[in-house]
C-alpha cells in the first residue's frame, strides 16, 4: 500500500473482488447519488464508482508502526457484513 501524493488526498477503503478491500484516493464524489468514484492507483484501469456506504474512510493512523494498538484511530471488530 503506497502513501498519498499530498497531505490533502482524500483515501477511502474500497471492497473488490480482486483485491478484497484496498485503499484508493477519491477523484469526486455525488451526495445526489450518494456515490464516491475513485482513482485506480497506478493501474491504468479506469475510476471505479461505489456506493458511499459500502466505503471507509482511510485513516491515517492506520500506516503508523504503533506498538500500542490503543493509539490506531478506528479500529473495529471485523463485522459479519464486510464478510463475503
Amino acid at each position: 500500500m503506497s502513501a498519498p501524493d499530498s497531505p490533502q488526498q482524500e483515501l477511502v477503503w474500497v471492497s473488490t473482488p480482486k483485491d478484497e478491500w484496498r485503499v484508493a484516493p477519491v477523484v469526486s464524489s455525488s451526495l445526489t447519488d450518494g456515490t464516491i468514484t475513485v482513482g485506480a492507483e497506478d493501474t491504468g484501469a479506469p475510476d471505479e464508482t461505489f456506493p458511499a456506504d459500502e466505503t471507509h474512510v482511510y485513516d491515517v493512523t492506520h500506516a503508523l508502526d504503533l506498538e500500542d494498538l490503543s493509539q490506531y484511530n478506528n479500529l473495529h471488530e471485523v463485522s459479519e457484513s464486510t464478510l463475503c
